[in-house]
């Protein structure tokens, strides 16, 4: 009896396992909804180098987000604004962002590891 109870128990076990996935599996599942949101994030620490912040113009969906592992995203896109002479210029940038927990919203949770910039 004792051997069936055991038996049903691993079963069960192995069946949750696959249904629900490794703790590795939830965190890409996880890491897949903050795509969008990194790069939301990205668009703030990238005005704080512009010289005119408020002229920025970021795209809507031409972004590329990719998790990375340990709450570390790597966002490339690009941002429209002027430049010190008034002309709009646009810069490519390549940020790799670290997301520290908490509210995603919250700027202070993320920590800006590199930000790489180019006009061409």
């Amino acid at each position: 009896m004792f051997k069936n109870h055991l038996l049903a128990l691993i079963i069960c076990s192995i069946f949750t396992f696959l249904a629900f996935g490794s703790d590795g599996e939830s965190e890409k599942k996880d890491s897949s909804k903050m795509d969008t949101e990194a790069f939301t994030i990205s668009k703030r620490f990238v005005e704080d180098r512009l010289k005119a912040p408020g002229s920025a113009d970021f795209p809507v969906l031409d972004f590329t987000s990719k998790y990375q592992g340990d709450g570390t995203y790597i966002v490339t896109s690009y941002v429209d604004a002027q430049n010190s002479f008034g002309a709009m210029i646009r810069m490519y940038y390549v940020a790799k962002l670290k997301y520290n927990g908490g509210d995603w919203s919250s700027r202070l949770n993320w920590t800006l590891l590199d930000l790489q910039t180019t006009d061409k």
